[in-house]
């Protein structure tokens, strides 16, 4: 006996993916002189990146295919993919984002290997809600895009970093595995976005351990006694509070945010990999340093955020996110051997970083230098400029442009902060397709017809892969634009569930018949709640959560009278 709802979630994403692919095949049939405006990608899609290494910095060209979204959170999506080509840069005829690769070698290996699977993280994220609250933020901080979004300096720094990070955990602790190892930078031109090729780690978050220990293991100095109950979660504390106290004099104190345990929302930042299963303390695999929410001084999210702030005050720092301190840095690297080989890609951070900085107003870092010094003001339009190029606002032509009209960068600059005619305004001005769109858009009927189309499906891709309609219903509304724009203005602004719900009577009466008919066998039949524990437990053993030794002895001990009475008891709860 089997639990019904996950083969049918499947068939539901499986459709979904199979009209993503005919939708987008119908948007380009329209013929439209605007790109189409891609939220996300899904199994199956194939990407093609001109991408950079990170050290050695040689250019390449990857295809990859995607297996499948793994998640994401305030900083970006990520995609575990398949390498099927990697073209050497003598081979291409021309080299994607040049900012990226500028300074780079003629040859080289970007240490991929062609049949591998990777993380590719995309630094936008999937959700329109996440991406709006994660900039409003970064606003507030730095009075600028999103960065690692939109600046090769910035996406540069970040994958520096981390290589750093990478060798300095491995000569304090002898295992260079205890960082993920980063190969890649890139620009994903439909996404409008820069991202990152990461080592892909075949890991778990957590493990289930009784802790009848809860105020004896804050004692531990080393590592906790053979005999206690929960030694990877000890040891996991103890890997991150190592790790940001590495990060502190390596001079990444803001990079440490990620880390710091009582933050309460750190601890999927490490993995535990599956080769490490034999020991509590083996595998442990810092996998995320790329911050997704600036740390104001008015909004702490987290009980460790107020201690940040606080000590981000007596530094004399309003505003945390990633600065880091090049000067101690420099020390840290001097004082070790170990990093005698690295000296091109230490060169290369400060270069970046100090690129990165400059190309951000950030008042309350440069305060009245904005207003007195002409090279910093330079920089900071140049940093606006690559921002809206990276987001498409500008095309080359614009962006040349605007390079040259110092006085109107200021008055574009402010109307572009203005929600949904900033971005108008700016691609009328500064983008020749954005120009004939609209142009045809107003003149021809047809062009008009065939714009309103195109904008429905891009809608429609977006509701269906969200939850928000099944395959059919999506495929019909894209026909009917009367039954589209009424749902759009009514249900669109509910939650996904809650929308599908009002607007799919057939797919909400499926939904309450199969919750029912859970409850009722779940309370009626004993064979029916061992299943389900069963499944559960199959479904933990998979996800890492549970040894196989664990999976063995609650797999048979399902008939004890005990478990029967927890399963009944849990029945009653329902």
């Amino acid at each position: 006996m089997e639990v019904q709802n996950p083969p049918e979630q499947r068939q539901d994403v499986v459709a979904a993916n199979g009209l993503s692919r005919e939708l987008e095949s119908r948007f380009r049939d329209c013929r439209l002189k605007r790109p189409f405006r891609r939220s996300a990608y899904d199994p199956g899609d194939v990407l093609e990146y001109g991408v950079t290494g990170v050290f050695p910095k040689v250019p390449a060209r990857v295809r990859a295919l995607v297996e499948r979204y793994v998640g994401g959170g305030f900083a970006g999506q990520v995609y575990r993919v398949k390498v099927l080509e990697i073209v050497p840069v003598s081979i291409l005829p021309v080299v994607e984002s040049a900012e990226l690769a500028a300074g780079s070698d003629a040859v080289g290996d970007v240490g991929l290997v062609e049949g591998r699977t990777y993380a590719v993280k995309i630094l936008r994220p999937r959700s329109r809600f996440a991406r709006g609250f994660r900039n409003l933020l970064y606003f507030l901080g730095y009075q600028a895009h999103f960065g690692a979004e939109v600046l090769p300096s910035a996406v540069r720094a970040g994958v520096l970093w981390q290589k750093l990070i990478r060798r300095a955990m491995a000569h304090e602790t002898g295992d260079e595995a205890a960082v993920c190892d980063t190969y890649a930078t890139f620009y994903d031109r439909e996404l409008q976005s820069f991202g990152e090729i990461n080592e892909w780690i075949d890991g778990r978050i957590w493990k289930f351990e009784a802790d009848d220990r809860i105020f004896s293991r804050w004692d531990f100095e080393d590592s906790p006694p053979v005999d206690h109950s929960s030694p990877e979660y000890v040891h996991k504390k103890r890997f991150m509070k190592g790790l940001v106290n590495l990060l502190h004099r390596m001079g990444a104190g803001e990079l440490a945010r990620q880390y710091e345990w009582w933050t309460g929302k750190s601890t999927p930042n490490v993995l535990k990999r599956l080769s490490g299963e034999g020991s509590p303390r083996a595998g442990l695999t810092a996998v995320d340093f790329r911050a997704g929410l600036t740390l104001l001084p008015f909004l702490p999210m987290s009980p460790a955020d107020i201690i940040l702030i606080v000590r981000g005050l007596f530094r004399g720092r309003l505003v945390q996110f990633d600065r880091c301190d090049m000067t101690r840095l420099r020390s840290f690297v001097e004082q070790s051997r170990a990093f005698a080989d690295l000296q091109p890609a230490v060169d290369e951070l400060v270069s970046q970083t100090a690129s990165y900085r400059a190309s951000q107003p950030d008042v309350t870092h440069h305060h009245v230098r904005l207003l007195f010094s002409r090279r910093l003001r330079a920089s900071v339009r140049r940093g606006a400029i690559r921002s809206w190029l990276s987001r498409g606002w500008l095309d080359d032509r614009g962006a040349d442009l605007l390079g040259s009209r110092p006085l109107l960068w200021p008055v574009l600059w402010t109307v572009s902060w203005i929600p949904w005619l900033g971005r108008f305004c700016v691609s009328i001005w500064g983008n020749a397709s954005s120009r004939r769109h609209l142009r045809l858009c107003w003149t021809d009927a047809d062009y008009r017809g065939r714009a309103l189309l195109g904008s429905r499906i891009e809608t429609l891709i977006r509701w269906c892969r969200d939850g928000r309609a099944g395959a059919a219903r999506a495929a019909r509304l894209v026909d009917r634009p009367l039954a589209y724009w009424l749902e759009r203005l009514t249900a669109g602004w509910l939650p996904a569930a809650w929308h599908r719900f009002v607007t799919d009577w057939a797919w909400a009466g499926e939904q309450i018949r199969d919750k029912v008919s859970f409850t009722l066998s779940f309370l009626r039949k004993p064979l029916f709640r061992e299943q389900v524990l069963l499944d559960e437990v199959r479904r933990g053993r998979e996800e890492g959560m549970l040894t196989a030794s664990e999976t063995s002895r609650i797999e048979s001990q399902i008939k004890d009278p005990f478990m029967q009475k927890y399963l009944k008891f849990l029945a009653v709860h329902l």
